[in-house]
């Protein structure tokens, strides 16, 4: 065997290990979503997602909103 075709080989069976239907697929991408929720939520810090295109504030948690003192509902109407 050559080392050509053998580093073929070893690239396939890495693979084959991370080959997930779309219906796992998903279930892991809701998981990952609601543990960044959970941690975006209950962080003591402030934390905000930005537009880059706009500059605009689209999400801010409560920490973020209670450093502007405003609400996290009025994070959103606010920008950079």
């Amino acid at each position: 065997m050559t080392d050509q075709t053998e580093s073929s080989n070893t690239a396939v069976n890495a693979n084959s290990g991370i080959r997930v239907s779309p219906v796992e697929r998903e279930a892991r991408f809701q998981e990952s979503e609601s543990r960044f929720q959970a941690v975006f939520e209950h962080s003591p810090d402030g934390i905000v997602v930005v537009d880059p295109a706009t500059h605009r504030f689209i999400q801010g948690n409560r920490a973020f909103a209670q450093m502007l003192g405003c609400t996290t509902a009025e994070v959103a109407d606010l920008g950079v």
